[in-house]
């Protein structure tokens, strides 16, 4: 354990700390791909109409010029996409942490069952094989404590993790609620 560490030692702990970076980098990509087909477009409407002309030259300018400014906006609102999201579990208890979500832990001892439920809001349809996809997907965690009472967290699975991270996170479950002797569901 580290000097001045205010967390104590938790044995077989397991944390998964993970971001959502993918979504931003996606994001600028698609500004950045959208301003260069956009000026390909110019250009190339420049050269069938005659000669490219000053004014043509300047409307690709102007062009990217709005592009870079129209970045700010995705960087300010993917900002909190790169902030770290952590999921941790122990033979002592479980967290998570979120940004702008409150944390949430729970203890072993304080749980009887852990029920994991994947619920899907909304459907649309792909237009490649006109299947129904899911539109948004939450793992929706219920833990039933030994006072009777439940505790629940709801895992956003594109906001909060991603889809790949969720699955470790309700494998690990699984294999602790088995490992302490505690029922475990997955709806």
């Amino acid at each position: 354990m580290e000097e001045g560490s205010n967390e104590a030692y938790e044995p077989n702990k397991i944390e998964i700390a993970t971001t959502l970076k993918k979504s931003r980098n996606y994001a600028l990509c698609c500004c950045f791909t959208t301003g260069i087909i956009i000026t390909m477009l110019v250009l190339l409407l420049g050269m069938t109409v005659g000669e490219l002309t000053s004014q043509s030259i300047l409307g690709v300018a102007v062009i990217w010029i709005v592009i870079v400014i129209s970045t700010i906006p995705v960087l300010i609102i993917y900002k909190k996409p790169s902030k770290i999201r952590i999921f941790s579990i122990s033979d002592k208890s479980i967290r998570i942490m979120v940004p702008n979500k409150p944390m949430f832990q729970i203890n072993w001892d304080q749980i009887e069952a852990v029920e994991v439920k994947k619920r899907v809001t909304g459907r649309r349809r792909s237009t490649i094989d006109e299947k129904l996809t899911p539109m948004h997907v939450y793992n929706e965690i219920t833990f039933a404590t030994t006072d009777g009472s439940q505790k629940g967290y709801i895992i956003d699975v594109t906001r909060d993790f991603p889809k790949k991270t969720c699955k470790e996170i309700r494998s690990l479950l699984e294999q602790y609620a088995n490992k302490m002797n505690k029922g475990y569901k997955f709806i």
